[in-house]
């Protein structure tokens, strides 16, 4: 139900302030409104405003939309020409149309914002034990190396290296990885790629170079209980560590991840140890909870947090600091689609409501921060999508509208009809790969 509820929300506010945007530089361009609603369907509730507009909540939740006065409607009012929308100049309509993604974009750098106002966090790319046998291990990168640079780029913490790797997905070429290693030596290594990693589902391209950050394989120590999770639910406590998952041996966090990753029972036995002394627990594990987390978090060694820094910042520099993230995602997000289109990404690494409601449902189990975190993502998401040259979203309209500027009349009637057939077949077909892919992961 948690889950539910999270994505709910997150889809309502995604959804409005997308539809908000249409809806507000509409009115600034003259054009009278009709209806703004969120949702599609029976309507269960609305009002109408001072200037003629009914604002309305409706049972599909999947979606709104903003209608305006056109001429085209069949219960058009010769009265309302002055206020109708294909009377607008070609930018003025076009800026109405691209007004959605525009302010899911600002709400992204909004939502970054208040983040970064809580202090900006990073961990210094400090490298654990390479995966045996792995890129880096044969490399001979050592536990406590310090990664420097990705393709001669500098990087300072997790998250740029994380970027500056995903960036390479569906690449082909060189990846050039640097490092300074105990006694301060700068190290180099050179990894051949051929549209590398093009047909995996979900990559990590951190784990396929053998790249661990560092300790990450601690005890496996219980922190903070997510309230009514499965963890909680059996008894267990913060500062619990799990030494037998399902009857097998616990090494460290990472080991337990793994086996619960491969588990298939929804009741396991788990064998805990607390105070020295070893208690017996049956653990009931709960989809809300996150197919890996079980309702806990990890309880962080003082190893890794010293290895954190923390810093305060002002609200310009949240600012600047969130439209520059904002960018860098959108940019990331555009590469990715491109290469998609190219074949050189696998169209697996789609996502659907069902993935993205799982997200909501764990980012909101874990706090607001994390919250916020996933909608500014999803907004993006969303904004990116709308974007796409294809009719029923923005991007179609935008492509017909750029096409009647240049031509100095609109396209043929029957130009349009053929061009909504083929964009309603490849948007189909987008959501259909993006389903499948939702219960391929759910049940994988």
């Amino acid at each position: 139900m948690s889950t539910l509820i999270a994505f709910l929300v997150a889809l309502a506010i995604l959804i409005a302030v997308h539809e908000w945007g249409h809806f507000w530089v509409a009115r600034r361009c003259g054009v009278k409104v009709l209806r703004f609603s969120l949702g599609f369907g029976p309507v269960l509730f609305s009002r109408r405003d001072k200037q003629g507009t009914e604002f309305s909540l409706s049972a599909i939740p999947l979606g709104g939309y903003v209608r305006f006065v056109d001429q085209r409607d069949p219960d058009y009012d010769a009265a309302d020409e002055a206020v109708s929308y294909n009377r607008r100049p070609v930018w003025q309509r076009m800026a109405i149309v691209s007004a959605g993604p525009l302010a899911n974009f600002i709400l992204a750098i909004l939502l970054y914002a208040v983040i970064n106002l809580q202090g900006v966090s990073t961990f210094s790319p400090i490298a654990g034990q390479p995966y045996p046998d792995s890129f880096l291990a044969q490399q001979g990168l050592q536990p406590g190396d310090l990664i420097v640079a990705i393709d001669h780029q500098p990087v300072e913490d997790w998250r740029e290296l994380s970027l500056n790797l995903a960036n390479r997905l569906g690449t082909s070429g060189e990846l050039h990885i640097a490092w300074l290693d105990a006694q301060g030596q700068r190290q180099e290594a050179v990894k051949p790629l051929d549209r590398w990693l093009s047909r995996e589902r979900d990559p990590d391209p951190m784990q396929v170079i053998g790249l661990r950050t560092w300790n990450q394989a601690p005890p496996a120590v219980l922190g903070e209980l997510v309230e009514g999770g499965a963890a909680q639910q059996a008894g267990l406590q913060q500062g619990d560590q799990i030494i037998s998952f399902a009857q097998q041996p616990v090494d460290d966090w990472g080991h337990l991840l793994g086996l619960m990753s491969n588990n298939e029972q929804s009741n396991v036995e788990l064998q805990v140890m607390r105070q020295g002394l070893i208690w017996p627990y049956q653990l009931e594990l709960q989809p809300s909870d996150g197919r890996l987390l079980m309702g806990a978090q990890l309880q962080v060694p003082q190893a890794i947090l010293d290895s954190r820094q923390m810093a305060s910042v002002g609200t310009v520099e949240a600012v600047q600091l969130a439209v520059s993230d904002t960018l860098e995602l959108i940019s990331l997000s555009l590469r990715f689609i491109v290469r998609m289109v190219s074949g050189n990404l696998s169209v697996q690494n789609l996502s659907g409501p069902v993935t993205i409601a799982q997200l909501a449902g764990e980012s909101a189990s874990y706090g607001w921060i994390s919250f916020l975190s996933f909608l500014a993502f999803i907004s993006i998401s969303l904004g990116i999508v709308n974007l796409l040259p294809l009719p029923v979203l923005d991007g179609g309209h935008l492509v017909l509208l750029a096409a009647e500027g240049i031509r100095g009349r609109p396209m043929s009637e029957r130009f349009e009809q053929a061009y909504a057939f083929l964009g309603t077949v490849l948007l189909l077909a987008l959501m259909s790969f993006a389903i499948i892919n939702d219960f391929f992961r759910l049940f994988s």
